[in-house]
């Protein structure tokens, strides 16, 4: 099942590549699988330690730590580090977002999972999250989101974008103006410029999601740890929940989009985005409540995703995939639906806890207390982890990538690769392309080969 989950990596970097533009398809394949690569060698070094170590534990886990647990668990680790590389897509560079994953799989994740897994004081309260709704899903959508508001949006997102204003300015780092983001104006500029488009490959975005909603059949059961002694009973009884959760958030998808559209359409983003609302909302509860209950989380949780990814739009937050969306009032929804429908029959290690729905009476609402609690402290660990870490990054090296790498394509700019949309740019103009101090694009314009046309939209 770790596997499987692993294999989400797959999921996301297809969803995210079907939404990038062309030019940054493969920057962001790049990314998903470094967060795998270099993410694992973090978690291995100190992020399991953190998490569920004996506090004597200092360093690199060996043969003394349950190697399958630790295998399992860098799988949950790696979900929530990805999370940022689709809302960043587009205009983060290479490597200052991969220290920012690498700082996500060791240290913020590993804090996260060890207060509500590994004998926290979350876990100690009675905190419940079965498979990380909160402590996988909203940890990691926190994260993206003060990225991207850091980060500031891609060129050209919002036609009329206003930068960030004081204090607004101060906090967030803002270092360009309104004009910077909009539509470039310059016909150098305009003539290298993809217009935005919502979704580009939406095949590829649907079977991505096919992808993630299989990894997500392993990714709740697997956190029973084990298929003995009954909980063979319990992986069946999540597995069953969390499809029927997807079921209800595609419909939720399915109906909001035809709302939207005033018509018999059904738009593919909204219905993908949907179903993963849906089954991140289902990792929390999925062992807790009864089988007629999973639809109606599923449902709500397609509404608060579709209606929060309109709300960022609205304010001009540019998460490019609606990773932000997806993962965060989804996780926070489905952890507190643990304190709204658990039935004591339902689950086994969480017996004892009752929803209001079904007779909780007052342990219901003290112990919905406790998840909301619990939702607001993972909320403020990742943000103010994520905060510290991306303003530090930009503060060294730069977090967002320069204008000419952006207009050109991370594709070509960090890995020299040409898909035809970079054609225009000459021989010495490639070989130039790593001196970004001296080169932009009046350079580059410069340096092409003279019979070489600029290519506009789609290499047309």
């Amino acid at each position: 099942m770790a596997g499987r989950i692993i294999q989400m990596q797959s999921g996301f970097a297809m969803l995210e590549s079907a939404y990038a533009q062309p030019n940054n398809a493969a920057n962001i394949m790049m990314k998903n699988l470094l967060d795998l690569c270099i993410g694992v060698l973090a978690f291995y070094v100190f992020g399991y330690t953190i998490a569920y170590g004996e506090t004597e534990d200092v360093g690199i886990a060996d043969a003394g730590f349950d190697l399958a647990h630790w295998f399992c668990c860098f799988s949950y680790a790696t979900t929530a580090a990805t999370i940022n590389s689709g809302a960043l897509a587009g205009r983060v560079a290479f490597f200052p977002y991969l220290a920012l994953s690498t700082m996500m799989t060791g240290l913020v994740y590993p804090i996260s999972a060890r207060l509500v897994w590994g004998g926290g004081w979350l876990q100690q309260m009675g905190f419940v999250d079965f498979a990380g709704s909160a402590t996988v899903h909203l940890v990691g959508a926190v994260s993206a989101l003060v990225s991207t508001m850091i980060c500031g949006p891609r060129i050209g997102r919002f036609p009329e974008y206003r930068a960030w204003r004081k204090p607004l300015s101060w906090i967030f780092g803002e270092k360009h103006n309104d004009q910077y983001y909009r539509v470039p104006e310059d016909p150098v500029e305009k003539k290298v410029f993809i217009p935005f488009r919502r979704c580009r490959h939406p095949v590829q975005l649907l079977f991505g999601t096919f992808l993630l909603l299989v990894g997500f059949l392993a990714f709740n059961p697997a956190s029973t740890f084990s298929i003995t002694d009954g909980d063979d009973l319990v992986m069946a009884h999540a597995s069953a929940t969390t499809l029927l959760a997807a079921a209800g958030a595609g419909v939720g998808g399915m109906a909001y989009s035809m709302a939207r559209t005033r018509s018999s359409v059904v738009r593919v983003p909204e219905l993908t985005n949907a179903v993963i609302g849906g089954l991140v909302a289902s990792c929390a509860c999925c062992t807790v409540i009864p089988l007629p209950i999973a639809p109606l989380v599923g449902l709500i949780a397609s509404l608060l995703t579709l209606s929060v990814e309109e709300l960022l739009v609205y304010v001009q937050v540019d998460d490019a995939v609606g990773a932000v969306a997806a993962h965060g009032p989804s996780g926070a929804w489905g952890t507190i639906a643990v304190s709204l429908f658990a039935q004591k029959h339902c689950g086994a290690g969480n017996s004892e806890v009752v929803g209001i729905f079904f007779g909780g009476g007052t342990d219901g609402w003290k112990h919905l207390g406790v998840q909301t609690l619990g939702v607001l402290i993972l909320t403020g660990i990742s943000l103010g982890f994520t905060y510290v870490i991306v303003m530090l990054v930009d503060f060294l090296f730069g977090f967002r990538c320069s204008r000419a790498c952006e207009l050109i394509g991370l594709d070509f700019w960090e890995h020299q690769f040409d898909d035809g949309h970079s054609l225009w740019l000459g021989s010495d103009a490639r070989r130039s392309q790593s001196q970004e101090s001296t080169f932009g694009l009046r350079g580059a314009q410069e340096m092409a080969e003279p019979n070489q046309e600029l290519h506009g939209c789609d290499g047309q």
